[in-house]
């Protein structure tokens, strides 16, 4: 489409070609609603909502991308996907000091960054951490040597692992009862570690976001929610788990999930 300024100056009166800015946006309205991912994830949704915003932004419809960039945004924050929060609220604040636009909310803008920022960290923190337990577990197994079990006390001696709380999101939340989960499953403690193993399901039970975002992950927790049920002797809960599989059998799109769901119920 041609630029907006460029066509009103080719037609000599701004009044004249007024209908040009209508045309315009409906125009560019059309043409998002044409821009649906073929794919139905989270993540999808997302940058589609920031790669409509770009479109706009560079052809001067602000307050149009301004829709999908908090749409972007809000729907990141409402699940957790804080890399791509931080970036949808990043491009606002640039985008608003190059336009000169509510410059009254920068300072607000910045520290909606920052808190992003501070739960991105969070949650990566206590995913490397997790692995490192996870990494470690793959070397020692369960193992009752002093030796290894000094590396499963210096893991315990983590402050991020000290205190539930430290955790400040689902996402770290869960990391926290994963690597709880292992280190007490390598030292044969199969009643703590099914304890935690239980909470790390049960997140996903109380948040179902984290279901829709990743079936393949969910149906990973539910296993090893059965594995250490069985360890722990905790077979009444066989009952529970069986049923949230059951549940989600019909949503699963992918022959692996179907798979997976089919093997853990054989």
């Amino acid at each position: 489409l041609p630029d907006e300024k460029e066509f009103i100056s080719s037609e000599g009166k701004k009044k004249k070609a007024s209908w040009f800015s209508m045309a315009k946006n409906r125009t560019y309205n059309q043409v998002m609603n044409s821009l649906e991912d073929l794919h139905s994830d989270l993540n999808s949704e997302i940058t589609s909502h920031l790669a409509k915003a770009e479109i706009l932004f560079s052809r001067e419809l602000i307050e149009l991308g301004f829709i999908h960039l908090h749409a972007a945004k809000k729907t990141a924050l409402q699940n957790e996907c804080f890399a791509l929060a931080y970036l949808a609220s990043e491009r606002e604040y640039k985008v608003k000091m190059q336009n000169y636009l509510d410059q009254k909310n920068f300072t607000q803008l910045l520290g909606e960054q920052e808190k992003i920022f501070a739960l991105l960290n969070n949650a990566k923190s206590y995913y490397i951490l997790a692995q490192k337990v996870y990494q470690c577990y793959l070397i020692h197994g369960v193992s009752f040597k002093k030796k290894k079990s000094a590396v499963i006390e210096e893991f315990k001696r983590q402050p991020l692992l000290q205190n539930e709380s430290m955790a400040r999101s689902i996402e770290a939340k869960e990391y926290f009862h994963l690597a709880h989960g292992f280190l007490y499953g390598m030292v044969g403690d199969y009643k703590n570690s099914h304890y935690h193993t239980r909470k790390r399901a049960e997140l996903y039970f109380d948040h179902p976001f984290k279901i829709n975002n990743n079936r393949y992950a969910y149906l990973y927790v539910l296993n090893n929610a059965l594995i250490t049920a069985l360890y722990a002797k905790k077979y009444d809960e066989f009952k529970t788990y069986f049923k949230k599989l059951d549940e989600i059998r019909p949503n699963l799109k992918h022959d692996i999930e179907k798979k997976t769901a089919f093997y853990m119920r054989n």
